[in-house]
């Protein structure tokens, strides 16, 4: 059977009841395993497999792309703690920005998400799992910046989604285009930006 053959049929939901549990986590297990090993460019559906120990067709039954695998086994093997909010708007804008960092420039996560970025550009369904899968980390950006505005701290009429896209974006650049590390002084420079209006200024 063709992977495109398999990979035509449309997935099974998460929770249904075709899937083994013992075999579902086996499989997400071997793709965190390996994403670790060989990064996602070259990680392949024969090799979670071989690693897992189940046939090709079992996962091309449960998960209809590569992409659709990588960000469960993301979502359950290599989660992005939170940040608790103390209610002093630096301090928190800071840690959503350090967040951030850890979600786009740094470790397993970090390296795979702009690869995943990239391959779902033309896939409208798995672009919308990314989506959903950044979307926690998003929502607490999001609430950390409305406190802000509520206190006075930033203006009321703040265009919340754009200043969060403007320090992701810093970042994503920064660290896949650049090549450079998002390092603490990188990351009070935004909170800096943000919320005094301060251009970052070179260090002597």
């Amino acid at each position: 059977m063709s992977n495109e053959t398999v990979a035509a049929d449309p997935p099974a939901p998460s929770t249904g009841r075709a899937r083994n549990p013992r075999t579902h986590q086996a499989i997400l297990d071997a793709t965190v395993q390996l994403l670790g090993e060989v990064g996602y460019q070259d990680l392949s559906i024969e090799r979670v497999a071989s690693r897992a120990g189940v046939g090709k067709a079992t996962i091309y039954r449960w998960w209809n792309s590569k992409s659709a695998l990588v960000i469960e086994a993301m979502e359950r093997g290599l989660p992005v703690e939170l940040p608790e909010h103390t209610g002093d708007p630096r301090t928190d804008l800071r840690a959503a920005i350090q967040s951030a960092v850890q979600t786009y420039a740094v470790g397993q996560v970090g390296s795979t998400v702009p690869a995943l970025a990239a391959e779902v550009s033309r896939d409208a369904t798995g672009a919308e799992q990314l989506r959903q899968f950044l979307r926690p980390r998003r929502d607490a950006a999001r609430e950390v910046l409305h406190q802000a505005a509520a206190v006075g701290t930033l203006p009321p009429d703040v265009d919340i989604e754009t200043v969060i896209d403007l320090f992701i974006g810093a970042i994503f650049y920064r660290s896949l285009v650049r090549k450079l590390p998002v390092d603490a002084v990188m990351v009070e420079q935004l909170v800096e930006l943000i919320l005094d209006g301060r251009l970052p200024r070179t260090i002597p």
